[in-house]
């Protein structure tokens, strides 16, 4: 049996009481129920995979063009702020043209041994 780390453990104990706050405050469910948090938690699998992707290519790109012109805290967050908005103007787009579709395929395989 490995042993515990304890960094992990006040993660774990964290999660539990993010958890436990939304499932008991009122005030936390009715913040969910908003237009904004359910947009957002529809398209949170896109953004989570559409992120690096920008990331790694335009925000990169543009940051190695804009460096050299201004201060670097500057270009910096320019290019933060251009990731942040390709990455939620690409993530419905996504979401509505390949997520959907590839949770409605996976909604009729049905594959050998699973009981559905």
């Amino acid at each position: 049996m490995p042993s515990i780390d304890p960094f992990n453990l006040q993660y774990m104990f964290g999660e539990v009481f993010v958890f436990a706050g939304v499932a008991l405050l009122p005030v936390a469910q009715r913040a969910l129920v908003r237009p904004l948090a359910l947009w957002t938690g529809k398209i949170s699998f896109s953004l989570y995979l559409l992120h690096f992707p920008v990331l790694f290519t335009l925000v990169c790109a543009l940051f190695l063009r804009i460096e050299a012109t201004m201060p670097y805290s500057v270009a910096v967050a320019l290019c933060s702020l251009a990731g942040i908005s390709v990455s939620l103007a690409l993530a419905p787009a996504f979401e509505r043209w390949i997520d959907r579709p590839s949770i409605r395929l996976s909604h009729r395989v049905r594959l050998p041994g699973v009981i559905r």
